[in-house]
């Protein structure tokens, strides 16, 4: 290139370079055509973005979708069985039952009968509603997470898997959310997931009333 340079120098005249002229119909219908395909371009850019976008959050959707469903016939045999430990307890409660060890074993089979998803299971009594000689009680048990600073006590075997605790001794339950929130709302509910000794996990909570609608539990 540099030699055909060097003869285009030497054997023809120096020739003008073109001048283009901003306002000539040439120039102005290469900048309308020139403009027109940038405009296209970008056009079909920013569609082929928005499909694939919308083509992601319906494979998302299609996902989350798929998940909910498996969680909730996962979830379902838990409330099932929450439904059936309150019928149980009225059942119990319009018997007369009126000792600790009788609410204490239906709580210890409910877990160890129940779900498998199941961590713990227990119920508290509104004041003096199951047990009228203690104003608050609350069986609960739980699978053993073998960590440190877990409340309760461990069962003798061969049931040393699961731990005991009495909530109202431990925590003092008709102050905590999970036993206010049923008991003022009158539903039954999922708390919000919480941590717990290095597991998260949540709580189906319901209240349990007689047929007169006297609060019992929950």
């Amino acid at each position: 290139m540099i030699k055909s340079s060097l003869n285009s120098q030497t054997s023809k005249p120096a020739q003008k370079q073109p001048i283009i002229r901003l306002n000539s119909i040439g120039t102005r219908l290469f900048v309308y055509v020139l403009g027109s395909a940038a405009i296209g371009l970008a056009v079909l850019s920013y569609l082929f973005y928005q499909n694939l976008v919308k083509r992601a959050e319906a494979e998302i959707q299609s996902t989350l979708s798929t998940q909910i469903k498996t969680v909730e016939a996962q979830l379902t045999p838990v409330e099932q069985q929450v439904r059936s430990l309150s019928g149980t307890i009225n059942l119990l409660q319009k018997q007369g039952v009126q000792t600790t060890s009788a609410y204490e074993q239906l709580a210890f089979s409910e877990l160890r009968q129940g779900s498998k998803l199941l961590t713990g299971i227990g119920f508290g009594q509104a004041s003096k509603a199951l047990v009228t000689e203690r104003e608050w009680f609350f069986p609960y048990y739980f699978f053993d997470k073998k960590v440190a600073g877990q409340p309760g006590q461990r069962l003798p075997p061969p049931n040393d898997d699961i731990v005991y605790v009495e909530l109202f001794a431990d925590e003092n339950y008709p102050k905590q959310t999970h036993y206010t929130i049923p008991a003022k709302s009158s539903k039954a509910f999922w708390l919000e997931p919480y941590g717990s000794f290095g597991d998260l996990i949540s709580t189906y909570a319901t209240p349990v009333f007689d047929r007169q609608k006297t609060h019992r539990s929950n």
